[in-house]
């Protein structure tokens, strides 16, 4: 066998793939997906808007190639609206494709990075992706991270790059940002900041990025301005981060479409934000309710526009999902650290989340009482 080949075919074996849950769900149910925290909430006319702006520029969305002063005025307004400067933001093929750049343009100076636990799944494939040696750190008990320990792992093993997901999927909580701070402080790594969920929680890891030049952060438009359809999100990080990335980029990495698109949802801001608050409203109801329902042992304090809580451990997690199904509510379980007998629920319009936590209550009952 030539060498080439060989040496494919036993990367191609070690190869990890995204688990699409895309693939178990009609996709024209709306209501019932709690499990990929889309946001539900955003009104018709808000979607609307965006459509007749693509009608009113059908050339421009689809037609031609996507426009560099398009993309130039997005990235304007987004600086404007976040109070980042322009020079160091970056539109993105959503988070995914921000951190499968800095993770990329990581490796090409260090082989080695540190995943904080638990987290989004697609750091780790990303950074094996790239060949790079992954190390772990699971958060303690009391879900907060050990400063200390995460700092003596990177100085002894020589980590150049270090995954922190706050607010934090699948957890939801948010850790304490002094700690961050203290671990960008204290190494000479790249802190990579998952800031996906950052306008349902309380803090801007963005100002981080004016302060020190090992900090980038990462966020999607998919969650707060609903346009997870799109694919779009951004990178905030030091100018010469920035430059890199624009460099090993693709060219026309954001469709037409969804750049004139997102040039119509940027002028509705005030929707978006008022469904934020909103959810947030939705939210602490929720985790009361929740909190309520028997069998329910722990819900973390969500800073995200999900709910995630444990079960007795004598209850069986899946079975509960699978009757949740056939309720008609799509929600999601995780094999990450700390998650055992987990389910995580998207938020979802009030009258939808309190029958779900109708449907609940009935999958417990029917579970358990199918075990005596």
């Amino acid at each position: 066998m030539r060498e080439t080949v060989k040496k494919l075919k036993e990367w191609s074996r070690d190869v990890e793939h995204y688990a699409d849950p895309t693939a178990e769900i009609d996709p024209n149910i709306k209501y019932g997906r709690l499990i990929f925290n889309e946001n539900l909430l955003l009104p018709e006319e808000y979607y609307r808007e965006i459509i007749k702006h693509i009608e009113e520029h059908i050339d421009q969305a689809i037609r031609f190639y996507p426009s560099a002063r398009t993309r130039e005025k997005i990235e304007n307004k987004l600086s404007e609206i976040y109070s980042i400067e322009r020079t160091k933001l970056m539109l993105t093929a959503g988070a995914d494709e921000a951190m499968q750049l800095i993770y990329d343009t990581c490796s090409r100076i260090t082989d080695r990075t540190l995943i904080i636990r638990p987290c989004y799944g697609m750091a780790k494939i990303y950074a094996k992706s790239m060949r790079m040696k992954i190390e772990e750190y699971v958060i303690e008990k009391d879900y907060k991270i050990n400063v200390d320990k995460v700092v003596d792992a990177v100085k002894s093993r020589k980590i150049g790059s270090i995954y922190i997901c706050n607010p934090n999927n699948p957890l939801s909580i948010e850790f304490n940002i002094r700690d961050i701070e203290k671990i960008i402080e204290s190494t000479d790594s790249i802190v990579i900041i998952d800031e996906t969920y950052h306008e349902f929680g309380t803090v801007d890891h963005s100002k981080l990025v004016e302060k020190y030049e090992n900090v980038v952060i990462l966020r999607s438009l998919s969650k707060s301005w609903g346009l997870a359809g799109l694919r779009i999100g951004y990178v905030v990080a030091p100018e010469y981060i920035i430059n890199i990335m624009r460099g090993i980029a693709q060219p026309f990495n954001i469709s037409s479409i969804s750049l004139i698109a997102l040039e119509r949802a940027l002028e509705m801001y005030d929707i978006v934000k008022k469904t934020i608050q909103e959810i947030k409203s939705i939210r602490e109801e929720m985790i009361r309710k929740i909190e309520e329902v028997e069998g329910v042992v722990e819900v973390f304090q969500s800073r995200t526009n999900f709910i995630t809580f444990r079960l007795r451990d004598d209850i069986n997690v899946q079975n509960i999902v699978n009757s949740l199904r056939k309720r008609g509510f799509y929600v999601r379980t995780s094999s990450e650290p700390l998650l055992e007998n987990c389910i995580r629920v998207t938020i979802g319009p009030r009258e939808i989340m309190h029958k779900f936590v109708n449907s609940l209550i009935e999958s417990i009952y029917e579970c358990e009482k199918s075990t005596r």
